[in-house]
Formats: structure tokens, C-alpha cells, sequence
């Protein structure tokens, strides 16, 4: 609960406060910033855990929270404080962004990525590679357990976070849009997704899963963008706490998922291809969608004549 209260505050401040043209690149600063966050309390957690206990660590962190109370009080973070020079015109120019099915595409596209990245890769990762290579498995003549390398690229994920987020929010930020980069990314994706499942040779293997990983990345940072364009048209926080709602519930829900599959004897290429074709569908889904707003537009221009 706390978490959620932590990621639909995070996305209000993001979008109220930034520039219209520069909204994606804030938003992959945002989630940038976070995940680092992840990656620096694992490694102090791992590192301070063995030596303090785990109870002191948690008592530090908790304390070390607090630390946000003076810094929100003092933000005058509002809402209804924006000025008419800084209000998003987009409900005006563009309509069709505020209507009820775009909204249910972003929030169930919000769910589905959330249950395929969050949920199902985190959870069966060391799992797969278990299931590939054994528990123990050789890297240039250093044997690491299954743990350690699913770690790892985990860890590499969250390292380039700040930096491949920001690029591909400053990307969609362009005249091109959002919605062809989101769209191409989703059809990618759709056809990594699945190879995660197939036995190769580890070093490719593990080429193919930051694949997979940059796709985790590209596609939470623009979806992401997307729901704030979308939040500027109606209220911003009821908005955005349905789409991080639905988020939170598909994170929760792939494990659960995940856990009942992979007890199948083909259970991690139902798991993951079934994953590509729901990436597919999106991507299709997406595409119309974007028609529809392109025809939507030029209806308006040519009506406004």
C-alpha cells in the first residue's frame, strides 16, 4: 500500500509540474531515479544485512524515509495551483485522448506489461535459468549460482534505467509522438519476449533476457507517458491512481500466474510465448488506436475550415 501511495504521488508530481514538450524525458528521469534507488538499497541491504541484522537495517531505512515529510511539506505540491500559461491544452486540441476507451487501453495495456515484466520475468527468472543450466553455472571459468546471475541482470536493468529512460522519453517527446515508438516497441518485444524461453547457448541467452529487459524499460517509460498526456485531460490523481492500481494488481498477479504454468511440462513456453502474443495484440490494439486519433484529428481540421 505504501508503494502505491509512493508511485501515484510520484506520477502526480511528474505531471503536474513537467514541461508539456518534455514530459517524457521527465518521466524517464523519474522512473530512472527510482530504480537506481532499488539498485543502491539491494547492494547496501546485501552488504549491511550479514554484519548489522536485518532488523537495524529496516529500522535505518524506515528512518531514512522520513526525511521526505520536510521536503514534501515544504514543495506546495497542488494540483489546481498551475498557472493558465503552464495548463495542458491537449483536452482541447486533442479529444480523443480523453475519451473512456483510450483511457481503458492504457490502463489495461498498464496491466498487462506490469503482469509480464514485474510479475512473470521477475518472479520465474532464476527459475528459467535453473531449468536451462543447472543450479551451479560457469561464466568464463567462475562458477555463480542461479541467484547471483539472475541478480545480476536485474541489476544491469536497473544501472541503465536512468539513462535509457530519459533517452527514449526525450525520443517520444519529438514530432514524431509517442504512439509509433510505443507501437514498434510492443511488435519488438512481442518477438523477444518468447526466445526467452528457448534453450541457447548461455552467453546469447543471456543477450536475448537484456533484451527483454530494455523492453521492460522502453515500454513502462513511454506507457507511462502516455498515461500522464491522458491524466492532463481529466482529474490527474484519480486518473493515475486507477492506472497504478492496475499495475499494482498485474505485478501481483504474474507470479501467481507463473507459479501454476511452470508446473506444466511446457510450462515456460506456454508462459512466454503467451506473453508475445499479448504483446502482439497490444501492438495491434495501439495501432488502431492511433489511426483513429490521426483520423480524429484531421476530422476535426477539416470541420474547423
Amino acid at each position: 500500500m505504501a508503494w502505491s501511495f509512493f508511485r501515484i504521488g510520484g506520477l502526480s508530481v511528474v505531471a503536474v509540474y513537467a514541461e508539456n514538450n518534455k514530459r517524457g524525458s521527465s518521466m524517464g528521469l523519474y522512473n530512472g531515479i527510482y530504480r537506481t534507488g532499488s539498485l543502491v538499497g539491494m547492494l547496501i541491504g546485501g552488504l549491511l544485512v550479514p554484519i548489522i541484522g536485518l532488523s537495524t537495517v529496516s529500522i535505518a531505512f524506515g528512518l531514512l524515509s522520513l526525511l521526505g515529510l520536510p521536503l514534501m511539506l515544504n514543495s506546495n505540491i497542488n494540483q489546481d495551483g498551475e498557472t493558465p500559461e503552464k495548463k495542458d491544452r491537449m483536452a482541447e486540441e486533442k479529444p480523443f485522448i480523453g475519451k473512456a476507451g483510450y483511457k481503458a487501453s492504457i490502463i489495461v495495456s498498464g496491466f498487462l506489461i506490469a503482469m509480464l515484466y514485474q510479475g512473470i520475468v521477475t518472479s520465474t527468472l532464476s527459475s528459467l535459468i535453473e531449468h536451462f543450466y543447472g543450479e551451479r553455472i560457469s561464466i568464463w571459468n567462475v562458477v555463480v549460482s542461479v541467484t547471483l546471475l539472475s541478480g545480476i541482470i536485474q541489476a544491469v536493468r536497473w544501472t541503465w534505467e536512468p539513462f535509457l529512460g530519459r533517452t527514449v522519453g526525450h525520443w517520444s517527446d519529438g514530432a514524431r509522438g509517442r504512439l509509433p515508438i510505443f507501437i514498434v516497441s510492443l511488435i519488438s518485444a512481442g518477438f523477444i519476449f518468447g526466445m526467452v524461453s528457448i534453450r541457447l547457448p548461455l552467453g546469447l541467452w543471456i543477450a536475448v533476457t537484456l533484451l527483454v529487459m530494455a523492453g521492460a524499460t522502453i515500454l513502462s517509460t513511454i506507457l507511462d507517458t502516455i498515461a500522464l498526456d491522458t491524466a492532463k485531460t481529466a482529474n490527474v490523481v484519480s486518473f493515475l491512481t486507477i492506472y497504478s492500481i492496475s499495475q499494482d494488481v498485474g505485478a501481483a498477479l504474474g507470479p501467481a500466474i507463473s507459479y501454476i504454468l511452470i508446473q506444466l511440462e511446457a510450462g515456460f513456453t506456454f508462459l512466454y510465448w503467451g506473453g508475445s502474443i499479448i504483446l502482439l495484440i497490444l501492438a495491434a490494439i495501439w495501432t488502431v488506436l492511433a489511426k483513429r486519433l490521426n483520423t480524429f484529428i484531421k476530422k476535426e481540421i477539416y470541420e474547423s475550415y
